[in-house]
């Protein structure tokens, strides 16, 4: 959701008050289709769309949200806009095989549900089939605490969504972290005319869904034409103006004959230890300082290559090696590319500007090793070495066990390890206030 471009007065936030006090969100439901057989579309799913109450100042959402999100209580919000969701569609008898997509705010990844909320949303998981729609920026703001979040969702058996995919180049780089079961192609993607950075996008999200069978799903259909877009980017599901407004669910529901795909992986089970997958690697070589170094700014130099839909995640021994030309080289990386995180023992919270990052101790996994993870939706390779040897010898002369690895797979596995240490972002204006949930 943009942000508000708005006042926000004090009769919004009272609104937004009552709302959340009285839990008085209108969910309304947008139909899914199945549109890849031309003959036999049926509606397999429904999008839950969140509104304040007709007539108040924070009926639209705009203003709903904005106003949430200007006053920190977007994560009281929305869990009230869940809650809503799965009630109402409990209450139409909205069950498998339909699939309600319900969207969740990057500021209430971790939060718990509401004392009073509870119920509702234990009873949901034995009654509805939930796909939670998440957006990029919930990964570049709070990578730990989504992966954690994601990987309950999971064992839930709900599906993910990654949303938007398109509006910001970072969401096709963060694809693979996520592994979600449907991206949802941002609107803009359908409705504008073709360039080729729209054909970067389908391109980039057409390897994914190769690579792991997800779904397609589109967004903002409205006409024939863009059905038509839609299918020749392809988008097996559609969902727009032309099959259906926001709505209170039918009664009754069409009969239900197909379902949206769930894959049912398990983010936790492919959050593999880095020691593990440099252990079975086939080729583990030894080399010297230099020999590694040079190895790893190669792999800096392709990241920059890559540019804004490429993750850059490294690991330092020690914060004393991110310094001087490290530190200029990862500062000018974080300009360049979606996304840059850096480990090790020591770390600061903010090492460069652009710049997140882990500090970590002895306990860690981590802890004492040198790597460097490149990953764009083209591309993906990993460069990880740990010392062996005598340590008291100069600089030049330490050995390392390394090894190094272009296998998606692999990379994919080794990055979604370290990306799951990085700490939240915390905006510089909002240092020192209170935080948001």
């Amino acid at each position: 959701m943009a942000e508000q471009e708005f006042e926000v007065t004090d009769e919004l936030v009272n609104a937004l008050d009552e709302v959340i006090s009285e839990r008085s969100v209108v969910s309304l439901y947008q139909p899914i289709y199945d549109i890849s057989n031309k003959d036999d579309r049926p509606v397999v799913a429904y999008e839950a769309l969140a509104r304040g109450p007709k007539g108040s100042a924070v009926e639209f959402p705009d203003k709903l949200f904005g106003t949430a999100r200007a006053v920190g209580r977007l994560a009281e919000l929305d869990w009230v806009c869940r809650a809503a969701a799965v009630q109402g569609a409990m209450d139409a008898g909205l069950k498998a095989p339909y699939t309600l997509f319900c969207n969740m705010e990057p500021e209430a990844i971790d939060a718990p549900p509401p004392f009073d909320l509870r119920d509702t949303w234990e009873r949901a998981k034995t009654e509805v089939r939930v796909m939670t729609e998440i957006t990029e920026r919930a990964m570049t703001v709070r990578p730990a605490e989504l992966l954690s979040t994601a990987g309950g969702i999971r064992d839930a058996g709900w599906g993910i969504a990654l949303d938007d995919v398109g509006a910001e180049p970072a969401s096709l780089a963060l694809m693979p972290f996520l592994d979600p079961d449907v991206i949802k192609l941002d609107l803009r993607l359908i409705q504008d005319t073709p360039t080729e950075d729209l054909a970067e996008v389908i391109n980039a999200v057409n390897a994914e869904a190769e690579r792991s069978n997800l779904t397609i799903l589109s967004e903002g259909i409205e006409t024939k034409q863009h059905e038509d877009t839609s299918l020749a980017f392809g988008a097996t599901l559609g969902q727009g103006w032309l099959y259906g407004k926001p709505a209170p669910l039918p009664d009754p529901l069409p009969e239900a004959t197909r379902q949206v795909q769930l894959l049912g992986r398990k983010l936790g089970a492919r959050q593999a230890r880095v020691s593990r997958i440099v252990g079975t690697m086939q080729s583990i070589r030894r080399g010297n300082k230099p020999i590694l170094h040079s190895m790893s700014k190669h792999l800096e130099t392709q990241a920059h290559s890559l540019g804004e839909t490429c993750v850059v995640l490294s690991m330092f021994e020690d914060a004393q090696f991110f310094s001087g030309k490290t530190k200029a080289r990862y500062e000018e990386l974080a300009r360049d590319t979606a996304f840059v995180g850096v480990i090790g023992a020591g770390m600061p919270s903010e090492p460069a500007p652009g710049v997140r990052s882990a500090n970590i101790d002895a306990n860690d996994e981590l802890f004492d090793q040198w790597g460097v993870c490149i990953i764009a939706p083209h591309f993906a390779a990993a460069f990880i070495a740990r010392p062996f040897g005598d340590r008291n010898v100069p600089d030049g002369e330490r050995q390392y066990d390394f090894a190094l690895t272009y296998n998606r797979e692999n990379v994919v596995e080794t990055a979604r390890n370290m990306m799951s240490k990085i700490t939240p972002h915390v905006p510089t204006a909002a240092m020192g206030a209170a935080p948001a949930i």
